[in-house]
């Protein structure tokens, strides 16, 4: 592919859509892997209601995880770089800490493992988050990530 072809190509909204969706679906997909596996495991200590409680956790770090990977790349042109980083960093930490508060006080999810459902699942988004975000920054910013025979 030549330079002006990779340059029509990092335009392309299309593309860029398509990365975004490819996103969304890989950090769904882990989570549910992380669900299952969670609730397969679950199952046999807390059953059915240690399960709903993993499945709200899980929800809550997903959606964590997807509003910072849209704050951090949607701000991540210009001068708002920073700001852009820092409001990944509030919604990727500050909602499972205020899950965390909540379950802490909610005797139901206290009981059934919630909080500690919450350290799971965070572990696990923001993992997958890191990933991606850096995949769809190297797309969206046009920048060669893993050039390492460059050399003159």
């Amino acid at each position: 592919m030549t330079a002006s072809e990779s340059a029509v190509q990092a335009r392309d909204p299309g593309s860029e859509w398509r990365r975004w969706l490819l996103a969304v679906g890989v950090l769904t997909g882990a989570v549910l892997v992380v669900l299952a596996v969670d609730c397969a495991v679950i199952a046999e200590k807390r059953g059915r209601d240690g399960a709903i409680a993993a499945a709200l956790a899980a929800a809550v770090c997903w959606m964590a995880s997807l509003l910072a990977l849209v704050v951090t790349l949607g701000l991540a042109k210009g001068p708002q770089l920073m700001v852009g980083a820092l409001g990944g960093i509030v919604f990727r930490t500050g909602m499972p800490l205020a899950a965390l508060a909540v379950g802490n006080q909610v005797r139901w999810l206290s009981e059934n493992g919630f909080p500690g459902q919450v350290v799971v699942f965070f572990l696990a988004t923001l993992t997958v988050e890191t990933i991606l975000a850096t995949w769809l920054a190297s797309r969206m910013l046009n920048v060669k990530l893993w050039d390492l025979g460059a050399g003159g």
